[in-house]
């Protein structure tokens, strides 16, 4: 709630009336809630590599749970060289570091910079405590915005997540990238802009699909 509430006061002190909201992995929770709580403030909304530690069944979301403590403590107690050494190399990464190496490595540098205090309570504060996508179902079914899903096939934690969205929200549409991982922006940002532009486009005229066909 308080990440959503900040893109509105970052938007008022802008004086921008409406937005595009894009957001990518904890963003796309973000900006799921934007277009949840302020629908008149959005144009549209994307959300990318969404779903990481949702589950419908509670035996998932408790390992998932577990996961992200354990992410935590790592970061907590390595230190941020060791611990964001492997976090860049977590199998939802897999398909970067294989694709483009050297756009990898970058990445893999600038999260070693990331504060690992901030990472850690990250993990335990967010991760661990937030709501999973199952359990938006009740705001996700009333959604009104012009929705944008997007998701790796190789980013196995929001596969589901990403499908249920699409199955749920009346105005989500769902654009899986093939042999992609959890950093898809950065992997295949060309699909990815090209997407986002076609949905800019199709809300601007006004050909956005608002329902589910029936």
């Amino acid at each position: 709630e308080i990440a959503r509430d900040d893109v509105i006061a970052v938007m008022d002190a802008l004086g921008i009336d409406k937005a595009h909201v894009v957001g990518h992995s904890m963003g796309a929770y973000t900006a799921l809630h934007v277009g949840i709580r302020y629908p008149r403030r959005c144009l549209s909304v994307t959300a990318a590599g969404c779903g990481w530690g949702s589950a419908p069944d509670a035996p998932t979301r408790q390992a998932m749970k577990a996961l992200a403590a354990e992410t935590g403590k790592m970061f907590a107690e390595e230190g941020i060289a060791a611990a964001a050494a492997k976090y860049a190399d977590a199998p939802m990464r897999q398909a970067f570091k294989h694709k483009d190496p050297r756009g990898w490595r970058e990445f893999a540098r600038m999260l070693s910079e990331h504060s690992a205090e901030g990472q850690a309570h990250t993990m335990a504060n967010i991760q661990l405590k937030r709501p999973t996508l199952w359990e938006m179902e009740a705001e996700l079914k009333k959604f009104s915005v012009p929705l944008l899903v997007i998701v790796g096939d190789e980013d196995e934690l929001c596969l589901e997540g990403s499908l249920f969205i699409k199955r749920t929200a009346p105005t989500a549409a769902l654009l899986v990238l093939p042999r992609s991982g959890h950093t898809i922006n950065s992997e295949e940002p060309a699909a990815v802009n090209a997407a986002l532009a076609e949905l800019f486009s199709a809300t601007a005229a006004g050909r956005w699909l608002g329902h589910k066909p029936g």
